[in-house]
């Protein structure tokens, strides 16, 4: 699926290489740096950090649509 989206992308007009090259170089980053954290935390506590995050997300965005938040 990933490699027709980048095909895609490959021969569309409208993309800005600048922003896609640091968006694949964070992503790059961000799955190395997860790999090694991942055998280093303790992983109950990285599931509760995860649901917490999850929840927070979820609130601020309900709250966003509702327009509590702007």
């Amino acid at each position: 699926m990933n490699a027709s989206a980048v095909l895609i992308f490959l021969f569309s007009s409208g993309v800005a290489w600048s922003q896609i090259f640091v968006a694949s170089a964070a992503s790059i980053a961000g799955g190395q740096i997860g790999a090694y954290a991942l055998k280093r935390v303790n992983e109950k506590i990285l599931r509760v950090c995860i649901i917490f995050i999850g929840f927070g997300l979820a609130i601020g965005l309900f709250m966003k649509a509702h327009g509590v938040l702007q």
